[in-house]
């Protein structure tokens, strides 16, 4: 374990005893502190703090009233024991660890962090590190106060401090020799920070500065003379500064999806498929006469069809499960009060094979707040009127309406489902880092649980758990009719995988597949989700279908055998070609995202009973049959003992 190699701060002390004035050096780090104080009064509500590297507990006693309960965290074995006395002497409302962050519990969050002097004596990858921690465990609204050592040149400085003769020895190095300091057991290592290295580390992490404070200035004997310099913003002969930074609200550009899944004909419709697509084409012309059709000459004029054919050919070029048709309406131009909307697309898919359609509003939104895209899934139920740019104010329900009805078929079997792809999340970049840090999060954005901060991780995790991905900056997850998909194709990460993509496609092929360079505005283009959707929702609502008709099946049974039999097979046929379409799909690493899907749309439990309905359909058919080979020689015997009495009774006749 760590031991810090000043042993009781003789280095620090002599600094203090022959370089400053020792009760100015006190009162001028009491100064500042009072003023990180101040920042957290304003915090609301309960406030637990994490103090960092805390030493001998030396400030618990200075930050206790102003929070509610304080841990303590300490690498070297000596200090911990003394901080361990300083947290006993305030009972219950201190408490101290000894080790590093890796202590702090996976679910432990704090409104205050304290960092007192312990940036300037560790590696960058170790700053690193607890500085991932720190994103980790600060809760919302918190504050991380920090003080270290300031260097006026405008550049980093790294020393060597140790004791030769009794005396304090403080030599100048460079960072490499730097880390080499950080690995000996008699020498303290001890950087002096540029200004604005600290405050990028930290902004970096996704903090912004909130406070800054120079304090030790050398020649100073009181307080109030660095309150003079601070006015002006001074830090010249400043050997620390404090700095007060606050968890930055993460902004985030996202694509929403809301898809409506639905039958459109009547059980006895008997037109041939052509014929069927080409009417309903007239039928939505007549209606939208800006409607565009996938197979119109000017359809590669718009990025919609470009995209789509784009992913089609590239992930499905032997074609998709399900022929289709799609029709887009450029109609829809949609804003709101609360959001950039940058990109508005709503388009129709008919599956004509199996009668379905599949309706979706998608909008591209930039800079949005956490809240706010949890509330972004009410949307889609809770009739929220949108501007449209031709004056008209619409609901998510009032736009399906429109486009749906244009069919003039009668609607059923409606299944909503919902998409949120999350394209830059803050700075992050990778979409496992995303998943880890912001677990509650992710929940209420997918399930739209306005409550999400105090639903229990387990929870979270469960409704996560059904994911999948095949990039580190991309992740989707699946619950319920709700999908969630980072997809963090703006990050440095993905652009060098594109860039790896180019030189690898370049050699070998000329030229990149302009499937890599797809970054489509509609929810889930990107990495082909959108087929998965599509195949997933075809197969439910066919599903949904078949079980939906089960009692009007069983309620038009009578008692004509032949006709029952017929209806019986035909419905056993329905039956079998579902369970075909749900359990064809291919081992690529698209039927995995499938299979995700389906598993978070839960049909399993629905193929099970359509296997099920099929087991009682094959004892039905064997009974009708049964019944029917019955009443046949039932009707034979009686004609048969008919046309025995009418012999009887004709050779009396004849006597």
């Amino acid at each position: 374990m760590y031991t810090y190699p000043d042993k009781d701060d003789l280095l620090t002390c002599e600094l203090i005893e022959k370089e400053y004035d020792g009760i100015y050096w006190a009162d001028s780090e009491k100064q500042v502190l009072s003023q990180a104080m101040e920042k957290i009064k304003e915090i609301p509500g309960k406030k637990n703090m994490l103090d960092l590297g805390c030493g001998k507990g030396r400030l618990f006693q200075s930050f206790a009233p102003y929070v509610n309960h304080i841990v303590g965290i300490e690498p070297d074995e000596g200090r911990f024991c003394e901080a361990r006395d300083a947290a006993e002497a305030l009972k219950d409302k201190a408490e101290v660890r000894y080790g590093d962050s890796r202590q702090i519990g996976q679910d432990e969050k704090f409104q205050v962090i304290l960092m007192s002097h312990i940036l300037q004596h560790i590696t960058d990858s170790e700053i690193n590190n607890i500085l991932d921690d720190l994103k980790r465990h600060a809760a919302e609204n918190s504050v991380v106060i920090v003080t270290t050592t300031h260097s006026g040149s405008g550049k980093d400085m790294f020393f060597e401090e140790s004791r030769q003769a009794g005396l304090r020895k403080s030599r100048q190095i460079d960072k490499r020799e730097f880390e080499e300091v950080y690995l000996k057991k008699d020498a303290l290592p001890v950087r002096m920070f540029a200004e604005d290295t600290v405050i990028k580390l930290f902004e970096d992490c996704g903090f912004a500065l909130s406070d800054k404070r120079f304090y030790h200035y050398e020649g100073h004997t009181a307080p109030r003379e660095d309150l003079e310099k601070n006015l002006k913003g001074d830090g010249k002969g400043a050997r620390d500064i404090l700095y007060v930074f606050k968890r930055r609200e993460e902004s985030m550009d996202v694509n929403i999806g809301y898809q409506f899944s639905f039958s459109y004909f009547k059980e006895d419709r008997t037109d041939h498929i052509e014929i069927e697509t080409g009417l309903l084409k007239d039928r939505v012309k007549q209606v939208f006469p800006k409607c565009i059709f996938e197979d119109d000459p000017c359809a590669e004029k718009y990025q919609f069809f470009r995209d789509i054919k784009t992913a089609k050919e590239f992930l499905h070029g032997d074609g998709l499960p399900f022929i289709n048709m799609r029709f887009l309406f450029d109609e829809y131009n949609l804003s709101m009060e609360e959001a950039e909307v940058t990109d508005t697309t709503c388009y129709m898919t008919l599956f004509p094979e199996s009668s379905i359609a599949q309706v979706c509003i998608s909008m591209s939104l930039k800079n949005c707040s956490k809240d706010f895209l949890v509330y972004m899934r009410h949307v889609q139920g809770n009739g929220r009127k949108l501007h449209n740019s031709d004056g008209r104010e619409l609901s998510v329900k009032d736009i399906f309406d429109e486009i749906s009805k244009s069919l003039g078929c009668e609607i059923t079997d409606m299944e909503p489902t919902y998409l949120v792809e999350i394209t830059r999340f803050g700075e992050y970049e990778k979409a496992e880092a995303v998943f880890n840090d912001n677990k509650r999060l992710l929940y209420g954005i997918m399930c739209g649980d306005e409550g999400y901060r105090n639903v229990p991780m387990s929870l979270a995790e469960e409704r996560l758990g059904n994911s999948w991905g095949s990039r580190d900056f991309t992740k989707l997850a699946s619950f319920g009719s709700n999908t969630v998909f980072v997809n963090l194709n703006k990050g440095s990460i993905a652009k060098n995988y594109i860039e790896n993509r180019r030189n690898f496609d370049h050699s070998f092929y000329g030229e990149i597949n302009p499937y890599f360079l797809i970054e489509s505005p509609v929810a889930g283009i990107n990495h082909g989700v959108i087929f998965s959707a599509e195949l997933v929702m075809v197969i439910k609502t066919i599903s949904n279908r078949i079980l939906s008709r089960q009692s009007s099946y069983y309620a038009n049974n009578g008692k004509n055998y032949s006709v029952d039999i017929r209806k019986t097979k035909r419905y056993r046929g329905e039956l079998i070609t579902t369970l075909k379409k749900v359990e064809n799909l291919s081992i690529s690493e698209i039927g995995e995202l499938e299979r995700v899907l389906l598993a978070g749309q839960q049909i399993e439990p629905l193929v099970e009973k359509i296997k099920y309905l099929l087991e009682l359909l094959e004892s039905e058919l064997d009974l009708l049959y049964q019944s029917s080979t019955n009443r046949l020689v039932n009707i034979l015997t009686v004609a048969g003992l008919l046309l025995s009495a009418i012999g009887v009774i004709a050779q009396i006749m004849s006597m």
